[in-house]
C-alpha cells in the first residue's frame, strides 16, 4: 500500500459539533459522493454513533450502499424514478419531490413513502417554482415530513442567498402547513439562525474546509511514498513529451499517484512535501505516476504529503483554480482510506 489516504474521525466529531453549536438546528449530514471522497460507509457509520438523524446522499444507489450501516433516515436529494422506489425502497429513505407530475406518479405506489419537497428559489435545478403546485402536492397520499431550498451563493453573495431565505420563507408560511423539517442552510449557510429553519444541510463543512474561519479542522490527508529514485544527466527528459529537461546533473524519485487516482495534471508548480521539504514535480504528471525532483538523501519508501499540513486543500485548489470540492471528491477509489 503506497497511496493512502489517512481519514481522522475524531475531527469529523469535531466539525460536527462545531455546526450543532454555531447553527443551532438539527445537522443533516451530506454524505453523497462518497462522503466527499472520504469514504461513505466508514462516514456514515462514525455519524451514526454521533445521534445524526439525518444522511444525505444525491441517489437511491448512495443510499443503498450505507442503508445497512446505519439506523439514521437517509434523504435522497436527486430525482428518484418511480420504478426504483418500487424496487428498492427501504423505510429509512426520504425522497425528494421536485415536481407536481412526480408526485402525481407516485400516487400509483400501494406503499406510502416519505417525502421532503424541494423548492427552487434561484438554483433553477430542480424542484417546484409555482406555488399552486406546491399547494396541489400538500394533498398527496405520501408523508410530506420536510420542505427545502438550496442556496447558490451562500458563500459569496450575502444579497442573493437573503433573497432566498425571504422567497422561501414567504411560500413556507403561504403553504400554512405543519412540516416536521424546514431547512435551507449549507455549510455557508448554516449561520442564518432564522426560527423558521429547524435542521441545516452539513457537506464540505463536515470534512473540514470554509470560507469562515470557524474552527474546522481538515479530516482527510493523502499520502504516498516513493518507490523509485535515480539520477538524470545533463540533457536529459523526464515523462511525457519531453515538457523537463535538466541542464545538470539531478535526482529524481517517482511517486506512484497521477491523475487516475485524483492528482490532478495541473499540480504542476505545486511542490509536494517529504519530512517538510518542498521538493517540485518535474515533467507531466502521468496517469498513474509522477516525478519530483530531489536530493540524495531521498529514498525509497519516504512518506510523500500530497494534502496535508504544509499542502492544504485551500492551497491546492487555488493553484488548481477549482473549488475544494473537487479535490476532495477526485480522490479515487484507488486510494486506500485508513480510517483513525
Amino acid at each position: 500500500m503506497n497511496k493512502f489516504a489517512h481519514i481522522n474521525l475524531d475531527n469529523l466529531t469535531h466539525n460536527l459539533n462545531i455546526f450543532k453549536s454555531v447553527s443551532k438546528a438539527e445537522v443533516f449530514a451530506v454524505v453523497k459522493a462518497n462522503a466527499y471522497g472520504h469514504g461513505d460507509k466508514e462516514v456514515s457509520k462514525h455519524l451514526d454513533k454521533q445521534g445524526v438523524l439525518v444522511l444525505c446522499v444525491s441517489s437511491i444507489e448512495e443510499a443503498l450502499n450505507i442503508v445497512e450501516d446505519v439506523t439514521a433516515d437517509i434523504l435522497i436529494f436527486g430525482y428518484t424514478d418511480i420504478e426504483s422506489i418500487e424496487k428498492y425502497h427501504h423505510p429509512q429513505f426520504i425522497y425528494t419531490a421536485g415536481s407536481l407530475n412526480w408526485i402525481n406518479q407516485l400516487e400509483s405506489l400501494s406503499t406510502q413513502v416519505r417525502l421532503h419537497i424541494e423548492v427552487n428559489t434561484g438554483m433553477n435545478r430542480f424542484g417546484f417554482k409555482k406555488k399552486v403546485d406546491l399547494q396541489s402536492a400538500l394533498d398527496t397520499k405520501h408523508h410530506i415530513e420536510g420542505i427545502y431550498t438550496h442556496f447558490t451563493s451562500s458563500e459569496s453573495d450575502e444579497r442573493v442567498t437573503q433573497k432566498q431565505v425571504e422567497n422561501f420563507k414567504s411560500i413556507v408560511h403561504d403553504l400554512d402547513y405543519n412540516f416536521k423539517y424546514v431547512h435551507a442552510g449549507n455549510t455557508h449557510g448554516a449561520f442564518k439562525n432564522d426560527p423558521l429553519f429547524n435542521a441545516v444541510r452539513i457537506g464540505i463543512g463536515l470534512y473540514g474546509w470554509s470560507v469562515k474561519d470557524i474552527g474546522l479542522k481538515p479530516v482527510m490527508s493523502l499520502y504516498t511514498q516513493v518507490v523509485h529514485v535515480d539520477v538524470l544527466h545533463e540533457g536529459e527528459s523526464v515523462g511525457y513529451n519531453q515538457t523537463y529537461t535538466t541542464d545538470k546533473e539531478t535526482y529524481f524519485a517517482t511517486i506512484p499517484v497521477g491523475y487516475a487516482d485524483g492528482f490532478d495534471v495541473r499540480n504542476h508548480g505545486l511542490d509536494v512535501y517529504i519530512e517538510n521539504q518542498s521538493y517540485p514535480i518535474i515533467g507531466k504528471v502521468c496517469m498513474d505516476q509522477s516525478m519530483i525532483e530531489v536530493d540524495g538523501h531521498i529514498k525509497v519508501g519516504d512518506v510523500v504529503e500530497l494534502i496535508g499540513p504544509n499542502r492544504t486543500v485551500g492551497t491546492i485548489s487555488k493553484h488548481l483554480n477549482v473549488i475544494p470540492y473537487i479535490i476532495y471528491t477526485s480522490v479515487s477509489a484507488r486510494v486506500k482510506r485508513l480510517y483513525k
